[in-house]
């Protein structure tokens, strides 16, 4: 015969025991298993429950020897619904069960988790949030919360503009070759070209190699002058891209139209 140890509705140890309820003592103690509320006895063969199962999905008297279609015929139903299950709960019923899906915190978009009861809980939904902006639930559906949009939006920009002030480089028309214009650390381009000329002015070179980006020419004192012009030239077009895109996003309300928003490298 089998004996269950239950916790509220779950099903936490069977064992088939001919010693009756000594039986499933002995083996509870033998499992170390103390965490139950009760033990009982399941006068069927044929019981289905399994560890961690719901105890309302089985009638308590013929547990589970009715089949699901039987159970509808008596409810006045010919199939379940989408997410509807078979429960026994003061006579059988059916009941809209989430168990297994995934639900998300309605104050948290990040925050996920597998579902293991029926009913969703207070504050949880199985609406997935929408994906890459930051949300927030309002009227029973996820909507895009502009705000928190703009502010990701004003991050993405900065962050942006941060890395071409600190591993910036451009075409410069006077070499016509791909130039480094890096400022930070011990990368500063302008400041480095500024010692150069100096150098070269106080030595008397009239020319000297440089290296660009990936390729080396020779510079005249001259053409080393301009291009200095160019990298503070470079330094101030990087500054007004960005307070451009940033006044794009205070001026815009709409989420596809933030979502265009971008700094994209030219």
């Amino acid at each position: 015969m089998f004996w269950i140890a239950t916790k509220g509705n779950k099903i936490v140890y069977i064992v088939d025991t001919g010693d009756g309820e000594q039986g499933i003592l002995k083996s509870l103690e033998y499992q170390q298993i103390t965490d139950y509320d009760q033990i009982q006895s399941v006068n069927n063969p044929y019981f289905e429950g399994t560890i961690g199962g719901d105890l309302r999905e089985f009638n308590s008297t013929t547990w589970g020897r009715k089949t699901q279609q039987e159970i509808l015929t008596e409810l006045g139903k010919s199939k379940l619904g989408e997410n509807e299950v078979i429960l026994f709960e003061d006579g059988w019923k059916v009941i809209e069960s989430y168990k297994g899906k995934t639900i998300y915190n309605k104050e948290n978009q990040y925050q996920y988790q597998e579902l293991y009861e029926h009913e969703i809980p207070e504050g949880w939904t199985i609406e997935e949030p929408i994906k890459d902006k930051p949300c927030k639930f309002e009227n029973n559906k996820w909507v895009v919360d502009i705000s928190k949009y703009k502010e990701q939006k004003f991050n993405e920009i900065s962050s942006a503009f941060e890395d071409n002030v600190m591993n910036g480089h451009f075409n410069s028309p006077t070499l016509n070759i791909e130039v480094d214009c890096r400022r930070g650390g011990i990368n500063n381009d302008i400041q480095n070209l500024e010692r150069l000329i100096k150098r070269m002015n106080r030595e008397n070179i009239l020319e000297t190699p440089y290296k660009g980006y990936t390729e080396e020419v020779v510079a005249t004192i001259d053409q080393l002058n301009t291009l200095l012009e160019e990298m503070g030239d470079y330094g101030l077009l990087l500054y007004l891209k960005k307070w451009q895109l940033e006044e794009q996003v205070k001026n815009v309300n709409d989420s596809e139209l933030l979502k265009d928003i971008k700094w994209n490298e030219e």
